[in-house]
């Protein structure tokens, strides 16, 4: 199914059930996050109900058109109407912690000169 799904343009996968051949998955680089690892078959599961419909996935709705955002941390939707604020504040968010990574120069160097 991930070979189809990337044939027809998806760029990863976020689905409410279990899947399987899950190291195929990792080596082709297409992000499936899902509810978990089970050797099912997918006869019949791959049939399209509907197109641009809100889904629920979990508890939470998923409108047509929202942003989503995923990684091994978890899963964000975004609505839509508050996307350009949320996007702007996590812009924001993101150089504040960035920041922080970066250790000042004096403190790089010889450790061996540290007190014990």
């Amino acid at each position: 199914m991930s070979t189809v799904a990337i044939r027809n343009g998806a760029v990863g996968c976020i689905c409410d059930s279990c899947i399987r051949d899950t190291v195929k998955i990792i080596e082709m680089g297409f992000p499936v996050y899902c509810a978990g690892i089970r050797p099912v078959d997918s006869k019949g599961c791959g049939i399209a109900k509907a197109y641009d419909v809100p889904i629920r996935c979990g508890d939470v709705l998923v409108a047509p058109g929202e942003l989503v955002f995923a990684d091994f941390d978890g899963i964000v939707v975004i609505p839509g109407e508050v996307e350009e604020k949320v996007l702007e504040l996590a812009l924001e968010k993101v150089g504040k912690e960035n920041s922080t990574r970066v250790l000042p120069q004096s403190t790089v160097g010889d450790w061996s000169s540290t007190p014990s």
